[in-house]
Formats: structure tokens, C-alpha cells, sequence
């Protein structure tokens, strides 16, 4: 857990950071963070949706949708992580 709060902490910085670069990037970002957040309660629950969606065949329509969502979220995510995980270990490299 503690990983992980380092991470959030780091994607808030780079986040200000590119808020106060770039204006109109703010609102992306923050839409990234709370996806983040969202999907960090998400992703234990995932693989249990996915099995419970396929039961109910009469939803397929939803069924596309939702998974295309958390798709998007874990791809979100992936980039975010590996953007702050980058600057976790470049500011303790200059260190």
C-alpha cells in the first residue's frame, strides 16, 4: 500500500506541475487522477465483474461498454504509473 500512495502523491505533483505548463491539460489530468483512484478500487473487483458480466448475456450491449471503459481506465492508469514511477526514480537518482 505504501508503493502505491507514493505513486498517487507523485502523479498529484506532475500533475500540478503540468497545470501550471500547460492550462488546458489540467482538466486531463485531473479526469487521470480520479480515474487512477477509481481503478485502484476497481482492479480488485475487475476479474470478478468481467465473470459476473458474461453470466448475464441479455446485457452484451452494456457488457461492451463497461469492459471498453475499464480498458480505457487500466491503459490510463499504466501510462500514469509509469510517468510517476519514472519520476520517483529520477528524483531519487538526483539525490
Amino acid at each position: 500500500m505504501g508503493g502505491r500512495e507514493v505513486s498517487v502523491a507523485a502523479a498529484a505533483t506532475a500533475a500540478a506541475t503540468a497545470a501550471t505548463a500547460a492550462p488546458t491539460q489540467q482538466q486531463q489530468q485531473q479526469q487521470q487522477q480520479q480515474q487512477q483512484q477509481q481503478q485502484h478500487h476497481q482492479q480488485h473487483h475487475h476479474q470478478q465483474q468481467q465473470l459476473q458480466q458474461q453470466h448475464h448475456h441479455h446485457q452484451h450491449h452494456q457488457q461492451q461498454q463497461q469492459q471498453q471503459q475499464q480498458q480505457q481506465q487500466q491503459q490510463q492508469q499504466q501510462q500514469t504509473d509509469e510517468y510517476s514511477h519514472g519520476r520517483i526514480i529520477a528524483t531519487s537518482a538526483e539525490i
